[in-house]
Parts: C-alpha cells; structure tokens; sequence
C-alpha cells in the first residue's frame, strides 16, 4: 500500500510529540512493506510564488526509508500563538501541484492536528471540493478514495473466503461504514459521532468476541 501522511517535517527540523507520533508511525508503516511519504510544509520564495511539490531525498531511520516531499510555498504554518483569523490558513491557492498529488496512486493521506476545530473545516472542504471520503479518528484526518473503505476491506476478505459470517468493531471514524455493515459494535470510549451507529459496546476486543462467540453458538 502507498501512504501519505501531512504532518510539519522531520525530526530535528521539527520537533515535539505530534512530529515523534508521525515519525514511529511512518516507520512500523513502512516496516511492514507500505510504500510512506511525508508531505509537508517547506520553504517560502521571495520571487517564484508558484506553488509545486518537490521530492527531497529520503529521510532514513534505523535503516527505513521514508519518501520526503516539500511544498514550496505553501500556507501559513500555525504553531503555538493560536488561530484569530483561519481563512489566510484555509483559502484555496488553486494549484495544480496539489491535484496532481492527489492524483496519484495513493491508499490513504493522513494529516494530524491537535485542533478538532481544523480538522472539520479540512474534512468538510476534502469532501466538497475533491468528492473523497475523510473521517476524523483521535486527532487525525484519514483521507480516502471513494472506492475504498473497511466495509469494502472486508467484504473482499469475506468474497475471498468464501464466508459470509463478519463481525467487526471499531472506535474512529474511518470505522462506521464497517460498524454499520458487520455488527454495529464499538468500543465503549469512542465518540459520540461512531456511537451513534452502534448497537453493542465494549470495554475491551476480548469481551466483544465472547458476545460474538456467545451470539454463534447460541
């Protein structure tokens, strides 16, 4: 699978927690055969306003490669002062260079934020102005292809198989279409826009098999 993760930029350009989560995640990613790229906000030119992406050289970790990809010029960084004002940070710059990205074959983009509040008016203008799927999960925003998503996952594993007998549960928002369409159980601790379309909760992935196993032999 290919993976695009959003986030400020490498260690130690950027530091902090958000920027170590991103990094351990894109590592294990890529540990496991994913293809990983990070894009993220670079440098500012004082002439050339135009906005492109450009592919650095890949940043190497404890022997894994992850692909490196700058934008040059792009929108303002928000770091510690906050946010008065969000359109300067939300306006569209009408640049190809971002369809283009969004054109290749990627599974999935990932973009992780702190601020709930940004990652709704990101996700609404995803969905409305590139017609793809985007689902807010515990601080991150899974951007997704139409085509796919878990429900989908599943029902080919289901296909492949030859079982129709699927439960699944879940606790984010790129859960729902599969909590709907296998059991409709989630996770006790999840929110309130998951809950909603679940039947049966759980404290723990262990109790939600004995209630499966239970329901089967039942």
């Amino acid at each position: 699978m290919k993976i695009l993760h959003y986030a400020l930029g490498f260690p130690p350009y950027r530091s902090g927690g958000l920027t170590k989560f991103c990094m351990d995640l894109m590592l294990q990613q890529a540990k496991e055969g994913h293809e990983v790229a990070m894009l993220w906000p670079g440098r500012m030119k004082l002439t050339n306003k135009k906005v492109k992406i450009i592919e650095r050289e890949c940043v190497i970790k404890q022997r894994i490669s992850v692909r490196s990809l700058e934008i040059i010029n792009p929108l303002p960084v928000p770091f510690d002062e906050g946010i008065n004002d969000i359109e300067p940070f939300t306006v569209n710059p009408k640049a190809l260079a971002y369809e283009e990205m969004l054109d290749r074959p990627y599974n999935g983009i990932f973009v992780r934020s702190d601020d709930h509040d940004v990652l709704c008016k990101l996700k609404s203008y995803i969905e409305n102005k590139y017609h793809m799927n985007a689902a807010i999960n515990r601080g991150n925003l899974d951007i997704y292809a139409n085509s796919t998503n878990k429900a989908i996952g599943l029902a080919i594993i289901g296909k492949y198989y030859h079982d129709d007998k699927i439960y699944a549960i879940g606790d984010g928002g790129n859960d729902i279409d599969m909590i709907n369409a296998y059991g409709k159980m989630a996770m006790k601790d999840c929110s309130d826009d998951v809950k909603k379309y679940a039947t049966s909760y759980f404290d723990y992935v262990k109790d939600c098999i004995a209630y499966i196993e239970g329901k089967d032999n039942g």
